[in-house]
């Protein structure tokens, strides 16, 4: 975590980028999540 947030104040212009990837994984493992469910 640390990690991300140093990348992210490094470069601001990249941090849109991580934040959208960061949505798509959470979206990925409600998805998943809820067909393991269903």
């Amino acid at each position: 975590m640390n990690v991300t947030m140093k990348m992210t104040i490094e470069n601001p212009s990249k941090s849109s980028s991580i934040i959208v990837s960061i949505f798509i994984g959470i979206c990925l493992s409600l998805i998943a999540l809820i067909t393991a469910l269903g």
